[in-house]
């Protein structure tokens, strides 16, 4: 039975009503196969999570000392793969040597999607006291600390996120 394009199969009748809504719309297998490509259960799952998951706001933190090159690698990909909404970039420079530190800033000054909050320390603190001056202007509910060496994958907060919604008990996480 069908309803508007919607088809029912009852357990061990997948194939056939398959079939059948295929003959019925005139569709063509390699069409069948597009579409079923483009709909997977992962994709299905994606955009229900996007409508009812957890929208809290995630700060990331990257520090970085010199070398413009990588840091501007792994702001891009920050800023076109993280794919969410609710997301705080922090550059926190330490110290870095004036040329390179243009070249970022530069950057992120003539890139329309980067929205990035920059701290400038005077002075090279070390990564610890570095990343202490990007978590004190967080303002996220999760924090994420990166060195200029990390490039992230399509869709990387969800599913680092995802971590502590099915585990409450977790404080921290690390990636892989």
């Amino acid at each position: 039975e069908s309803v508007a394009g919607v088809y029912v199969a009852k357990p061990g009748e997948f194939p056939i009503t398959v079939r059948r809504a295929a003959l019925e719309r005139g569709v063509t297998k390699p069409e069948l196969r597009r579409f079923a490509a483009r709909n997977t259960w992962q994709e299905r799952a994606g955009e229900l999570e996007t409508l009812f998951g957890d929208h809290s706001r995630v700060s990331v933190v990257v520090l970085m000392w010199n070398n413009s090159r990588l840091t501007i690698a792994c702001l891009e990909s920050l800023v076109y793969r993280s794919l969410y909404e609710n997301l705080e970039v922090i550059l926190v420079d330490n110290g870095s040597k004036p040329t390179e530190s243009t070249l970022v800033t530069d950057w992120i000054r003539h890139n329309d999607k980067a929205e990035i909050v920059v701290v400038r320390n005077e002075d090279n603190r070390g990564f610890a006291a570095g990343m202490n001056a990007g978590i004190r202007v967080a303002t996220g509910d999760y924090v994420v600390l990166l060195y200029i060496d990390t490039l992230l994958t399509p869709g990387w907060v969800r599913k680092m996120i995802r971590h502590f919604w099915r585990n409450a008990h977790f404080g921290i996480l690390g990636p892989l």
